[in-house]
C-alpha cells in the first residue's frame, strides 16, 4: 500500500486570505478524486491589501488614496516622496528602513523607471533588497507577499 503525501500551504483570496492547513493527496489518482481532505480558514482582509488602482488613485481595503504611499503589512503611510520620481532622494529610501523590511518594492508609476544607484545605496548597505517595477505590478506583488506573511514594504508612486 502506498502512503498519502501531505503538504501545507496558503493562498491569497480577494475577500480575505484563505489558509489551507493541511491537504492530503492519496498516492493513486483513482482514489484521489474521493479522498482529498482540506480545511479552509477565512481571515479578514488587512487594511493594506490593495483592492484597486487607477490613474491618480489607489484603494487599500475600502479607503482610497490620491497620493504616493508606503505600505507595510501593518500600516499605510500617505505622502511619501510627494514631488514624484524625479525628486527622489536618499532620505526617501533611508526612511523605509524604520519598518525593518526584508524586501522593498518600488512602484514607479505607469512605467518602470530605475532610480540612480546612489539613491538606494543605504538599502544595499543594510542588506535590504529593492525590486523596481511599475506601480500596478508592485501592487500585485505586494498582495502576494502579504498573503505569504512576508515583511515587505511597498513604496508606491501614484500618477
Amino acid at each position: 500500500m502506498q502512503h498519502a503525501r501531505s503538504r501545507s500551504f496558503k493562498a491569497p483570496a480577494l475577500e480575505g486570505r484563505l489558509f489551507v492547513q493541511r491537504c492530503e493527496w492519496p498516492a493513486t489518482p483513482a482514489v484521489a478524486r474521493d479522498n482529498i481532505k482540506m480545511k479552509f480558514h477565512l481571515q479578514a482582509p488587512t487594511a493594506t491589501l490593495v483592492t484597486g488602482l487607477g490613474r491618480g488613485w489607489i484603494r487599500l481595503g475600502e479607503h482610497e488614496y490620491r497620493e504616493n504611499v508606503v505600505l507595510t503589512p501593518d500600516v499605510v503611510v500617505p505622502g511619501w516622496a510627494p514631488a514624484g520620481f524625479a525628486a527622489l532622494a536618499p532620505s526617501d529610501f533611508a526612511g523605509l528602513l524604520e519598518y525593518a523590511p526584508e524586501l522593498i518594492l518600488l512602484g514607479t508609476g505607469a512605467a518602470q523607471q530605475f532610480p540612480d544607484l546612489r539613491l538606494t545605496a543605504g538599502l544595499a548597505a543594510a542588506g535590504i533588497g529593492i525590486d523596481v517595477m511599475d506601480t500596478r505590478a508592485a501592487c500585485r506583488t505586494f498582495n502576494i507577499l502579504l498573503g505569504e506573511d512576508r515583511r515587505v514594504v511597498a513604496a508606491l508612486l501614484i500618477e
